[in-house]
């Protein structure tokens, strides 16, 4: 039987206790305090399974015409980009969110201050 990486419990497959995105199981009320924390990557392989707290804009720009559309991604819109463009980082931790926007071409301090903002 598995074993939760959270309690280090044995964890079996249930109607409450299922499988994250990853395939890692938890006991429901663990994972749920683990988002609770603030914490949105799995305790295990740390791939991010909560994207309730972030949102993500996509926006296309025509150079030519100078016009733009914006869209607010969901959820599972958000899943399936990470997972067609093989993308996995570590949202918990600044540095690895400044390397991550660096690869984008931004700065953190391009940003403003209350997007950024995960304690109010």
């Amino acid at each position: 039987m598995p074993e939760c990486a959270i309690c280090l419990g044995e964890v079996r497959s249930t109607r409450a206790n299922t499988p994250i995105r990853c395939g890692h199981i938890f006991h429901s009320h663990c994972i749920q305090k683990w988002k609770d924390e603030g914490k949105n990557t799995c305790p295990t392989c740390r791939k991010v399974f909560d994207v309730s707290q972030f949102k993500v804009t996509l926006t296309v720009q025509n150079n030519y015409t100078a016009e733009s559309n914006t869209v607010s991604l969901e959820s599972e819109a958000i899943f399936n980009i990470m997972d067609i463009f093989d993308m996995s980082f570590d949202v918990e931790n600044t540095v690895d969110l400044d390397s991550l926007l660096a690869d984008l071409g931004v700065s953190l301090t391009d940003l403003d201050a209350l997007v950024l903002d995960t304690e109010g």
